[in-house]
């Protein structure tokens, strides 16, 4: 059976993919469009950082419905469970405890250390 959209490079009818037993692809653009989004931008760093599933024939990047469909569930968030709470980090010390700590001290300049040095030791 044949689809009614025409090749592009030979002019001629292609035959549905269901028929041949290939799986649908669908650009980014397209599957955009069906999430709503308004580019693809979102789902090309998505596949890139291989956060969802995605197929790459050459260099161009196609999902096909299972595809869609398990980056749909990866995305969900689930309604049933409580969010927990994020717990803020403790410092490990306090201002307080960080003024009381040792005091830096300035260090000798190296010119006046070379001069106390050929003086020598005071009496």
């Amino acid at each position: 059976m044949t689809s009614a959209r025409p090749d592009v490079a030979h002019g001629e009818p292609v035959p549905d993919n269901d028929a041949i037993g290939l799986p649908v692809l669908y650009s980014p653009d397209v599957v955009a469009q069906a999430f709503g989004l308004p580019s693809a931008n979102w789902l090309e760093e998505a596949a890139r950082q291989k956060r969802i599933p995605h197929t790459r024939i050459g260099r161009r990047l196609r999902f096909t419905r299972a595809q869609v469909d398990l980056a749909i569930q990866l995305c969900t968030i689930p309604q049933d469970t409580p969010e927990q709470p994020t717990q803020v980090r403790q410092r490990r010390t306090t201002i307080a405890q960080k003024a009381q700590s040792r005091r830096l001290q300035a260090r000798i300049p190296a010119r006046m250390r070379k001069a106390a040095l050929s003086q020598g030791p005071r009496p």
